[in-house]
């Protein structure tokens, strides 16, 4: 997500880890022995409990419906499954053979407390089980990361860059693609919500500053930049709704560079909320015509050690896109 220009972070929590399973078994039906069971009972009585208590949340989550159903076998012994039953017509919680608790309505459980559940009724086999439910749970943790180009426009990233002014910098053409596939890489359920909330309202309550779109930008920074630059007038009917259509995304993007580097060119702090040694670095960057690009990506989302490295992986992503002949 993109830094402040003038002094305030734009940063976005990004710390919730939730998920919900996508089938059910009735409870006559759980797979294990006595033991198992009554450890089986213990975990349905501490998933009603924490659903009563509010920490399994209520969203829904994106991505669900992709979840396959599976089943892990030792031999022809079935150690563990996921399978649908018959909804209950009757009221009656049923409980899934890995400790979900499902009436209803079904919470979302923290996504540990759903590979522990895997873990202590599959015994020996846990290890199995655990990577099992990780491959599945990612689909959720980022439900953007599997499909990322069904959330791009790279047309338009083609365009915001080539009106940018960046190429005359020395800037790589896959620059935006690469940062906005990046945002897609790293969306998380928490993201979709704020998106959806803002998708139908069209306004965020006051005091509320979240990251949204696609570029995951906050929703200050779009009204300014709508405001500032002409090229972006036709989103001022309504910006964060149009911020969050993927052909509008690379525009702002490209808005936040430019801004960038009309404080760099004019020998000002690249970006706010950040420390001086860190502006100096990005400055530095700048001074080098070969690493410019490097430059803007830092100030991008300064904060993050990591940021360089995983936008400019993106980035490869998206120089092997045009390699290949696919549509830019």
């Amino acid at each position: 997500m993109p830094m402040s220009i003038d002094g305030k972070n734009e940063g976005s929590d990004k710390s919730a880890d939730h998920v919900r399973s996508s089938d059910r078994v009735s409870e006559n039906e759980s797979i294990g022995d006595s033991e198992q069971n009554s450890i089986h009972k213990q975990a349905k009585t501490e998933y009603m409990k924490a659903m009563h208590d509010g920490s399994c949340g209520g969203m829904p989550v994106p991505g669900r419906a992709d979840i396959e159903a599976f089943q892990i076998v030792d031999g022809d012994e079935p150690i563990a499954s996921t399978r649908p039953v018959k909804e209950s017509t009757d009221g009656v919680v049923l409980a899934q053979n890995v400790g979900d608790i499902r009436g209803p309505i079904t919470p979302i459980l923290p996504i540990q407390d759903y590979i522990d559940a895997f873990g202590k009724l599959a015994g020996a086999a846990n290890k199995v089980i655990e990577e099992a439910v990780k491959s599945e749970v990612r689909k959720v943790e980022h439900p953007h990361r599997y499909n990322i180009d069904e959330h791009m426009d790279y047309d338009s990233c083609d365009r915001a860059y080539k009106e940018s002014g960046l190429e005359k910098y020395g800037v790589k053409k896959s620059l935006i693609a690469g940062v906005l596939r990046n945002e897609q890489h790293f969306y998380q359920p928490s993201d979709d919500m704020q998106d959806g909330m803002v998708k139908a309202q069209g306004e965020m309550a006051p005091g509320q500053d979240w990251t949204i779109g696609p570029a995951q930008m906050k929703a200050s920074l779009i009204k300014r930049f709508v405001n500032k630059y002409p090229d972006l007038q036709d989103m001022k009917d309504d910006p964060l709704r149009k911020s969050l259509l993927p052909e509008n995304a690379p525009r702002l993007v490209s808005a936040y560079f430019r801004s960038v580097v009309e404080n760099l060119e004019a020998g000002r702090p690249a970006i706010g909320d950040v420390s001086p040694a860190v502006n100096a670095e990005i400055a530095k960057l700048w001074k080098n015509p070969d690493t410019r690009t490097e430059a803007l990506i830092r100030a991008f989302n300064a904060n993050d050690k990591d940021h360089l490295e995983n936008v400019k992986n993106q980035m490869k992503q998206v120089d092997s896109r045009i390699s290949s002949g696919k549509k830019q």
